[in-house]
C-alpha cells in the first residue's frame, strides 16, 4: 500500500510540476515564507494549513481547540464524520509525504 500510495504521489507531482514553467522554480527561494493575495479564502469552503511548529509554540489547550472547531465544522457544516466524534483517533486528517 505504501508503494502505491507513493507512486500516486509521484504521479500527481509530475502533472503539477508540467504547469508550472520551468524558469518559475529557479526564482522561489525554497526557505522563504509566502502569501497568496490572489484568493479570497471566503470562496473555498474547507481549507487546512500547516501545523507543524515552524514559527511559533502552540499550547496543549490550542491543539483541543482547533481538533474540537474543525470536528464541528465537519459534522455540522458538511455532515461528515457522524459517527467519529471520540477523541480516540489521530488530530492530523492529512499529513504532507514531502
Amino acid at each position: 500500500m505504501k508503494g502505491y500510495l507513493w507512486e500516486r504521489y509521484r504521479e500527481a507531482k509530475r502533472s503539477t510540476e508540467d504547469l508550472v514553467p520551468s524558469i518559475m522554480n529557479n526564482l522561489l527561494n525554497p526557505d522563504a515564507i509566502f502569501s497568496n493575495n490572489e484568493m479570497s479564502l471566503s470562496d473555498i469552503e474547507i481549507y487546512g494549513f500547516d501545523y507543524d511548529y515552524t514559527l511559533v509554540f502552540y499550547s496543549k489547550q490550542l491543539h483541543t481547540l482547533i481538533f474540537n472547531a474543525a470536528r464541528d465544522l465537519l459534522i455540522n457544516e458538511h455532515r461528515t464524520l457522524k459517527n467519529s466524534v471520540e477523541r480516540t483517533w489521530p488530530c492530523a486528517w492529512h499529513t504532507d509525504v514531502t
